[in-house]
């Protein structure tokens, strides 16, 4: 056949991945179809189909000197390079970010490999006559037809079955309970609810509660036996826990900030434990990175995946994701990344919620309210969002209002309401509660001290 299309080092990076990171195996073995074929070598066909097999005897945290055993005792170690090999291979991966770079080359060399393959066949029997042109052009096009299907199969709904497929569709909708933040007045704008597999966009300027609205949020998830991972690159892991811990304590925050203060006999101490108690029974994960890139999160996801389920993906904040935080082309990378959130929520069947800032503009406006154009760097925000809220507090500007109220307008929502008329506003503090109106709130006030 000549040279073939193939990139054995682009093969060695993946099964060095493989072999050294057991936890990003289903990815791989996904993104490969399951397929030895894909590797142009027999080596490492034989490699793959060991770490298969391993994996089909529910063996998931395997290792290298674990698939080197396995090939040992089957016989075929000598026949992939013996030791040395594999630890050849295992020296030659790939790093996590790079992992996606070459999958595309394999899959890329794989199909090349097939298109060859079809075309010596083809011209083989145009060149012996062995058939007529109509055979040899319809089965070209079968086969051409075979390779393009591999990478859309799941995706293409052929008419056949529609009946059945939609009445399942409604049946495991209506099974399915409806993924909710738990603030009725709010999810009562939401129509669709947040859907798994969807991304929705929070924004405004700093000191508009976007924090405080995700603390509730992921309090409310939890509470109601969800899984929940926060991303967080904008504060560390003393702060995320002291807000918690004030959430489920009712400790001010700033009390417990000054902590240090307390005496050993303090009671405050006692209901700090028992936040952390609560936190434990969470299926809740927090990762703090202020150096952490976009493209870390596969790896991070497939490790917290192993150990609890997760249904809702928060990113605070999206635009200080390091590869993210940059001035060169910084709309194309903003795009780019939000594409590999929708992948990220498509591959583990999640919502991801991305927290985003609003550029300075908004606050030359006699109202300040910051909308749907504002979105900053890039379009890709509203083109990806399913849902975008905008938040906006008055007393952040104007410190004599009476009261401190957030607003959480629906700025744009597929399939619903949306514009100035969808406001949710809740009382802000670190435990937000809603307003049925701020009307309502304020004569309730009224009456209770007249009473």
């Amino acid at each position: 056949m000549g040279n073939i299309p193939a990139s054995t080092r682009s093969e060695r990076a993946i099964l060095g991945l493989l072999l050294t990171k057991s936890e990003l195996s289903m990815k791989i073995l996904g993104e490969l179809d399951r397929n030895p074929e894909v590797f142009s070598l027999v080596a490492h066909q034989q490699i793959f189909q060991t770490i298969l097999g391993l994996l089909s005897q529910e063996i998931r945290n395997y290792d290298t000197s674990i698939v080197i055993s396995e090939l040992d005792r089957k016989g075929n170690l000598d026949d992939v390079g013996g030791t040395s090999y594999l630890l050849k291979v295992t020296a030659d991966r790939c790093s996590v970010s790079s992992l996606d770079g070459h999958l595309k080359t394999i899959m890329n060399d794989f199909l090349l490999r097939e298109l060859v393959i079809i075309s010596e066949i083809l011209s083989k029997e145009a060149l012996e006559a062995l058939k007529s042109p109509s055979e040899i052009i319809s089965k070209l096009h079968k086969d051409i037809q075979g390779v393009r299907v591999r990478k859309t199969k799941e995706k293409i709904f052929f008419p056949e079955g529609r009946v059945e497929r939609r009445l399942d569709q409604l049946i495991a909708r209506n099974e399915r309970d409806p993924l909710i933040l738990g603030f009725p007045n709010l999810d009562k704008l939401l129509f669709e609810g947040y859907l798994p597999k969807h991304v929705s966009v929070w924004a405004g300027r700093p000191g508009m509660g976007k924090t405080t609205l995700r603390k509730n949020a992921e309090r409310n998830l939890c509470m109601r036996g969800l899984g929940v991972v926060a991303f967080s690159t904008d504060q560390g892991i003393e702060v995320e826990e002291d807000q918690m811990d004030s959430l489920n304590s009712g400790i001010p925050y700033e009390q417990i900030y000054w902590s240090r203060n307390w005496t050993d006999d303090d009671p405050r101490w006692n209901k700090i434990v028992e936040s952390q108690e609560i936190q434990q029974k969470w299926d809740y994960t927090i990762v703090c990175d202020r150096s952490m890139e976009t493209t870390d999160i596969w790896d991070i996801m497939y490790r917290i995946t192993d150990r609890h389920p997760v249904n809702v993906i928060f990113f605070d904040l999206f635009d200080k994701f390091v590869d993210m935080n940059v001035e060169n082309n910084k709309p194309q990378r903003i795009g780019r990344g939000l594409g590999l959130i929708n992948q990220i929520c498509e591959e583990f069947n999640v919502h991801g919620v991305v927290l985003c800032q609003v550029p300075r503009i908004v606050e030359r406006r006699p109202n300040k309210r910051p909308r749907l154009a504002d979105l900053k760097d890039s379009g890709s925000y509203e083109e990806v969002a399913r849902q975008v809220l905008m938040l906006f507090r008055d007393m952040y500007y104007n410190p004599d209002a009476v009261r401190d109220i957030m607003e959480v307008c629906v700025a744009k929502q597929n399939n619903g309401p949306s514009g100035a008329d969808t406001v949710a506003r809740f009382s802000c503090r670190m435990e937000i509660k809603e307003l049925i109106s701020i009307e309502q709130e304020t004569t309730s006030s009224i009456s209770a001290e007249e009473d």
